[in-house]
This record gives structure tokens, sequence and C-alpha cells, in this order.
């Protein structure tokens, strides 16, 4: 039986079942929930900005390692959503051949919230979903006034700090700064129930990180 692998910081090899595929819609579905700035979604205000910045990044750290991963925020969140879900239900996501990479972190919400949102029964704490969906959830961004576009929080905040390098290149590895998310110091800052969900999820993350990584591949000449 094949299987799907990563290893850890200290080189240790961790390996999940094969996982089945989940062709992602060619369309984007509109069914879930959008930021408008009034209503609230149940995850707003469960953890602070640090924590959530924290559990992602903690996340793709224990799960890439010293491995290649994404240098792009938006094929990065889409490896940490993608690794998520296959976590929960044992698929990973496909796109169709040929589909576009335009409005990506759309697409990502919208898997996200389809099976981890809304009183879905996942078996994670509700701390880390909170996490994972509100640094996922497409927001407007006015900057510039005129030409509003939707941004999420995980991938303004990977803008202005990425924690991977090569800046010039699609794909890379993390920075020193990058990997030490995994590391116990920085999982100390976070309840037990949410490294566990980390270190559930992280193996799942190696694998959905590899097939963005081929997305790229085939999207990019950088």
């Amino acid at each position: 039986m094949s299987v799907a692998y990563f290893r850890t910081l200290k080189g240790e090899r961790c390996m999940i079942p094969a996982l089945e595929i989940l062709v992602v819609p060619a369309q984007l579905t509109k069914q879930a929930p959008f930021y408008t700035g009034v209503d609230q979604i149940w995850f707003d205000g469960v953890v602070d900005w640090k924590i959530r910045r924290r559990v992602m990044l903690s996340l793709l750290a224990l799960g890439v390692g010293e491995e290649q991963c994404p240098t792009i925020g938006e094929w990065v969140a889409l490896s940490l959503a993608g690794g998520v879900i296959a976590g929960v239900t044992g698929r990973q996501i496909k796109f169709p051949m040929g589909i576009s990479s335009e409005n990506l972190e759309e697409r990502t919400w919208e898997l996200l919230w389809q099976f981890v949102g809304d009183d879905t029964e996942t078996g994670l704490s509700r701390e880390f979903r909170a996490a994972i969906l509100r640094g996922c959830l497409p927001r407007f961004d006015h900057s510039p006034p005129d030409r509003p576009y939707l941004r999420t929080e995980f991938v303004t905040d990977w803008v202005y700090d990425p924690p991977a390098y090569p800046f010039m290149s699609s794909v890379g590895k993390l920075t020193k700064k990058g990997q030490s998310w995994a590391s116990e110091k920085s999982l100390a800052h976070l309840s037990p129930e949410v490294v566990a969900d980390i270190k559930r999820i992280a193996p799942y993350v190696r694998a959905s990180t590899d097939y963005a990584i081929v997305c790229i591949r085939e999207r990019y000449r950088w």
C-alpha cells in the first residue's frame, strides 16, 4: 500500500495511509460565509491573532520541516487547509485539469468551511478549528480604495513576514525562524489540545504540500 510521509525536524519519519482523491469543483460554490465586518461567525473571538498565527505556522513547520514548500502565501494556505481536510476525511484535494488558480484563497476557504466549518464533527478542538478557519477567511482589502480585493489574514501576514526563502522562487524552504515554530518552546504557548491537533494533522500537511508544489510547477516559471 502506498503511503504519504513527512520527516520531523528531528529527522523522524512518519507515515499515513494512502489518501483517496477529492476533486475540487471547477466553479466556486459561493456557499461559505464571508467576512463583512458586521456579521460574526462562530470562530470570531475564540482565539486571538497571535495564537492563530502560531497555530498555522507551527502546523506548517512541523509538517514541512526542512523539506521544500511553497513561498507563495496562497499556496501555503492551501497546503495547510488540504492537510486539515485530509486528516479529517482521509481524502487529498486535487484540482480538475486546466483549472485556473485564480481565486485560490476563496477556493481554499470554501473547502475548509465544507469539511471543518459550522457544526462539523471533526475530532479537532474548537480552538484549533477557530485558528485555521479565521486565518483562511477571505476579507475585503481596500488598499487601494478603488480596487478592493479578497485576502485572508494568513496570506496578509505571510506577505509582510514570509518564513520561507528564497523570495524570488515560487518553491523554497522554511527559514530557521520558520522552522522554530515547531519547537517545544513555541508549542508551549498553545494548549495541550491544540498541540495534539497540530501533531495529528502535520503528516497530512506534508502530503498536501507535495501536491501544492506540483500545481505550482505547472503554473509558474519562477
